[in-house]
C-alpha cells in the first residue's frame, strides 16, 4: 500500500506541471474564440456593412485550428492520467499472483485465503483510483486559486486617491469663500 502511495504521488507531482500546462493553453485557446464570437456579436452591424465576414470567419478558423493543437495533447495527458491508478491495481494484483501462488504451491497460504486477497488487492487497487482522481481535481483546483489569491492581494490605490480627494478638497477651499459654500449648500438643497 505505500508503494502504491508513493507512486501515485509521484506521478502527480511529475505530471502536474504538464496537466496543469495542457488545460492552461486549453482555456486560453477558448477564450481567444470567446472572444472573436463577442466581438463580431458587438459589431456585427459594422462587419456587415463594410463585407467583412471572410475576414471574420478567416479569424475564427485560425483561432479554432489553435485549438485543435493543443487540444490533442490535453487529451493525451487526461487518457495517461485516468490510466495510471488502473496500471497500479494490475501491477499490484500480478505481484500478488506470483508471490501468493508461490506460497499456495509451497503449502504455506490456504487457496481460499489467497482468492479472498487477491480481492482485496484488487478493490484496494479500486481505491487508489478514486484516491487519485481526488487528488488530481485537487490539483487541478491549485492554478486558478494561486491566480485569484495574486488578484486579490495585489496593491490598491486607495492611499493615492485618498491624496488627490485631500487636494481637491483643499483647492475646493482656498477658492470658495464661506459665502459661496453656503449659497451652494442652498441651491442644492442641502442645508
Amino acid at each position: 500500500l505505500l508503494v502504491a502511495g508513493v507512486a501515485v504521488i509521484t506521478f502527480v507531482t511529475t505530471n502536474y506541471r504538464q496537466s496543469a500546462d495542457a488545460n492552461e493553453a486549453v482555456s486560453d485557446r477558448k477564450a481567444a474564440i470567446m472572444a472573436v464570437c463577442q466581438e463580431t456579436n458587438q459589431k456585427i452591424r459594422l462587419i456587415s456593412d463594410y463585407y467583412m465576414r471572410p475576414q471574420v470567419q478567416n479569424k475564427m478558423e485560425e483561432r479554432t485550428q489553435d485549438l485543435k493543437s493543443v487540444v490533442s495533447p490535453a487529451k493525451g495527458v487526461a487518457v495517461s492520467n485516468d490510466f495510471f491508478p488502473g496500471w497500479i491495481s494490475t501491477a499490484f494484483v500480478c505481484v500478488y499472483l506470483w508471490l501468493g501462488g508461490k506460497d499456495v504451491v509451497e503449502g504455506k497460504l490456504q487457496i481460499g485465503a489467497f482468492l479472498a486477497t487477491i480481492n482485496a488487492v484488487k478493490d484496494i487497487g479500486d481505491s487508489f483510483k478514486d484516491i487519485f482522481s481526488s487528488f488530481l481535481d485537487v490539483s487541478k483546483a491549485i492554478g486558478p486559486i494561486r491566480k485569484a489569491t495574486g488578484l486579490l492581494n495585489l496593491p490598491t490605490c486607495l492611499p493615492q486617491l485618498k491624496t488627490v480627494n485631500r487636494q481637491r478638497r483643499r483647492f475646493t477651499k482656498e477658492i470658495l469663500t464661506p459665502k459661496e459654500i453656503k449659497e451652494l449648500r442652498l441651491s442644492s438643497g442641502l442645508c
